[in-house]
């Protein structure tokens, strides 16, 4: 909680001095702080991140259901192939000649197909799917937390500009009473002691 305060605070003061540094100060409305912070809290993109991680998880629970295709190939070379292969057959050793060529290739294709696993594809998916709703849930909380946050920010922040407000007014008040007060002295219409 108090990281999102911090850098929600933490942010409104960079784009405050970004402004002022630029001299054109800005006035962020609650929407557009609303808005900066669930676009840059990290918690945020953190639970959305979380979202898609789980709907990663339901394409491959659902993928479980699917038929699997597998092709593999290969090529292989022999680089010094030699002429004629010696043999032995019964104890007379011969030597033939080689009739297969340098060049090897192979291709192998598999397909399978789960009909029945014990009912732990539907009960991965299902599990896949409350994670999912799970993820939604706490992006929203979130989310929520997040836009309270920034709603007790933002009054806390108009109060106290308010307040600011009110006490300078409150100093122009007190300078014109003084002002007035030391015209009075100087002409003599009250002593110093009746101050």
């Amino acid at each position: 909680m108090k990281k999102n305060i911090l850098v929600i605070l933490l942010l409104f003061a960079v784009t405050v001095a970004n402004a002022q540094y630029k001299g054109m100060p800005k006035t962020f409305t609650l929407k557009d702080c609303i808005n900066t912070a669930l676009k840059n809290n990290p918690e945020v993109l953190l639970s959305g991140a979380r979202i898609d991680a789980a709907s990663a998880d339901i394409k491959g629970a659902f993928g479980q259901y699917l038929p699997n295709l597998s092709v593999n190939g290969g090529y292989s070379r022999h680089l010094n192939p030699s002429d004629s292969i010696n043999a032995s057959y019964g104890g007379v050793s011969m030597t033939l000649p080689n009739p297969s060529s340098p060049n090897s290739y192979n291709m192998n294709a598999n397909l399978g197909w789960t009909i029945f696993d014990g009912f732990s594809r539907g009960e991965y998916y299902s599990q896949a799917q409350d994670r999912f709703r799970s993820a939604n849930l706490d992006a929203d909380y979130i989310d929520n937390i997040v836009v309270r946050d920034v709603y007790r920010n933002f009054i806390d922040v108009v109060k106290k500009k308010k307040i600011l407000e009110i006490r300078a007014d409150n100093l122009k008040l007190g300078e014109k009473e003084l002002e007035r007060i030391k015209a009075q002295k100087e002409a003599g219409l009250i002593s110093i002691g009746a101050v």
